[in-house]
């Protein structure tokens, strides 16, 4: 089966595909749907940890010749048994990737590719804390960077406020961490970054991309934050679609 250019190209990076079976179907919050994911020529080949996004191959809906990627992270990985979760938010109006979870069963199939992911780690000076600005796509990142940290630095955790129905997707709960929702624009964004004191503190930001932007550029530009202290991961742009796509055909 050929994959077209973009499946050449990542062969060429050594980005090696992998069968994923689904396994069982959830729903995590009434828009956000788990799919327990059986792979373990993956797990036996990497050792991905918690947090990590994993790139996805599904198929478009509106084109049976052609599959897209989308980057999900994993949660609950389970070596031993093969396993492990993706967490799907369901929106409209819906992409391939959220139109395929949304009726995804048991024994559903795809590939995906571990290319281009790296588990966090601490920098070299450790921060004071950490301050994620995320929205609902983002959450299953910042819940299991939360599980690795919160024991050990405090988290300021503000979240973009899209759809009031994303605050019933669950969120974790420690002493040191603190959860703010605000307004989903990039003005408001910055302004709350401009009256933040950044001094030691480690952003993530994994959020909308033209959203992030601004912020993104103060905190580099003004507040002096170096490249290295800081991640960016812009899970999704408004109004576009975001990843490759490639056709299938015999061969």
């Amino acid at each position: 089966m050929g994959r077209g250019i973009n499946g050449a190209i990542l062969k060429l990076l050594r980005a090696e595909d992998f069968p994923c079976t689904v396994t069982k179907t959830w729903m995590h919050s009434p828009t956000m749907k788990a799919l327990r994911i059986s792979s373990p020529e993956f797990l036996r080949t990497y050792t991905p940890a918690e947090g990590e996004y994993l790139r996805c191959w599904f198929p478009d809906p509106d084109h049976p010749a052609k599959e897209v990627m989308r980057g999900y992270t994993m949660i609950d990985i389970d070596p031993k048994a093969g396993e492990f979760t993706l967490l799907f938010l369901l929106h409209q109006p819906a992409g391939p990737a959220s139109r395929w979870a949304e009726t995804a069963v048991a024994g559903d199939r795809f590939e995906a590719s571990y290319y281009g992911s790296s588990p966090f780690s601490l920098p070299p000076n450790k921060p004071e804390g950490f301050i994620f600005v995320a929205d609902a796509a983002g959450i299953p990142y910042v819940n299991a960077l939360a599980d690795q940290l919160a024991d050990s630095f405090p988290l300021k955790v503000w979240l973009l406020d899209w759809q009031p129905s994303h605050h019933q997707i669950p969120l974790r709960h420690h002493q040191n961490i603190t959860i703010e929702w605000i307004q989903p624009s990039a003005e408001t964004l910055l302004e709350k970054a401009q009256s933040t004191d950044w001094k030691g503190w480690y952003p993530h930001l994994v959020c909308e991309a033209k959203v992030l932007l601004p912020t993104r550029r103060y905190l580099l530009k003004e507040a002096k934050i170096p490249k290295d202290f800081m991640y960016v991961h812009a899970y999704w742009v408004q109004g576009k679609e975001m990843g490759k796509s490639r056709e299938l055909s015999d061969s």
